[in-house]
């Protein structure tokens, strides 16, 4: 958890020195989730709205909860999970890399893994088109080289013009 946590925290003050050497009226900014295995447990961290999902036998197991407005709105029971999806401030995060305050960073447990397990990391642009639930299914017992890269082809699809960037690692 400590390199996660100094890996993730020199990748913020490494886009404020960017900033800063380069002159920029405003600091580029990001979402970053990390993990790593060693001997069959997971360690994660994350910041903002990329997200890992730990699949298991078809099914969403665990994933990190976004760092935006619209998750505690959700949490709060003001707004619906469908609402969510389509509410205009959902790509609007409290918590990301190169931000004018250090970032939260939210850290998993040691998770055990198991036999068929999968590892999903990705951005908002796979996650907020395509459920949970559907991306588990997708990934059970699945090639990943194949089905991850039809994954992303599906989720620029149906994003359509203003779709969100899109990047997914599983493992």
């Amino acid at each position: 958890f400590r390199f996660l946590q100094r890996a993730m925290s020199n990748a913020h003050y490494a886009i404020l020195d960017y900033s800063l050497a380069h002159k920029l009226d405003d600091s580029p900014r990001t979402t970053c989730v990390a993990c790593l295995v060693q001997d069959s447990i997971a360690y994660w961290a994350h910041s903002g709205d990329s997200r890992l999902f730990l699949l298991r036998d078809g099914k969403v197991a665990t994933q990190t909860r976004d760092h935006s407005r619209i998750r505690l709105l959700v949490d709060e029971g003001v707004i619906s999970q469908d609402q969510a999806a389509t509410h205009p401030e959902r790509n609007k995060v409290y918590s990301c890399l190169g931000g004018d305050v250090s970032p939260e960073i939210d850290f998993s447990r040691k998770t055990p893994l198991e036999r068929g397990d999968v590892l999903l990391l990705c951005t908002d642009g796979l996650w907020g088109v395509m459920p949970g639930e559907e991306l588990a299914l997708a990934l059970r017992n699945a090639n990943l080289m194949q089905v991850v890269p039809r994954l992303l082809q599906e989720a620029e699809v149906r994003g359509g013009p203003k779709g969100d960037n899109l990047s997914a690692v599983a493992v």
